[in-house]
């Protein structure tokens, strides 16, 4: 089961995600996030840290937020993601567009 905490920061929407982006929770936690991004302001963290599965589905709703930001040119930027989900993100391409850091201090240096 995916959980999301979301929190405004100084000059950033800061977005945990816990669990798995599956199928199942994807349309609930895409929507979720969503409502923030078009209210919170134009860059955005994405904590994947917890995230331990991601399907087909869960790069969707990654791919729509990218979409999201970018049309508000705003950044987003995903930290921590596992190993296991960055070999998915490279596999379907995507590591040449969604920027990528290790830590959450990494990430608000490139904001």
């Amino acid at each position: 089961m995916s959980q999301v905490q979301t929190e405004n920061r100084a000059n950033y929407l800061w977005v945990k995600l816990t669990g798995e982006l599956v199928l199942s929770q994807s349309n609930d936690v895409k929507e979720q996030v969503r409502s923030h991004l078009m209210s919170a302001g134009e860059n955005v963290i994405i904590d994947m840290s917890a995230v331990d599965f991601i399907d087909s589905s869960g790069l969707g709703v990654l791919i729509a937020w990218f979409k999201t930001v970018n049309q508000h040119q705003g950044q987003i930027i995903f930290v921590g993601v596992s190993q296991y989900v960055q070999r998915i993100i490279r596999l379907a391409k995507l590591d040449k567009i969604l920027t990528q850091t290790a830590t959450i201090e990494e990430a608000e240096q490139l904001l």
